[in-house]
């Protein structure tokens, strides 16, 4: 029986260069790090969500507008 070994194959070229990096696990780092980041701009809309209107205008910030300033999409 013979094994097959990739070891003699360009990494980065082609089919099995996309194989060889998917094999790796080397995408796994960014997903986890934007699930990270995704999970911080949660928390940080589910604690402004927490405050009462009255701190809300004290820093500038409508309700309905909390996401859109967490996530830098100023809508004014």
């Amino acid at each position: 029986m013979t094994a097959l070994t990739f070891s003699h194959l360009p990494s980065g070229h082609g089919v099995w260069g996309k194989i060889a990096k998917l094999a790796s696990f080397a995408w796994i780092a960014p997903l986890w790090a934007r699930i990270r980041y995704e999970m911080e701009l949660r928390a940080a809309i589910e604690e402004l969500h927490r405050l009462d209107d009255r701190y809300l205008k004290d820093i500038g910030v409508d309700r309905n507008d909390i996401e859109c300033m967490v996530r830098n999409n100023r809508r004014f």
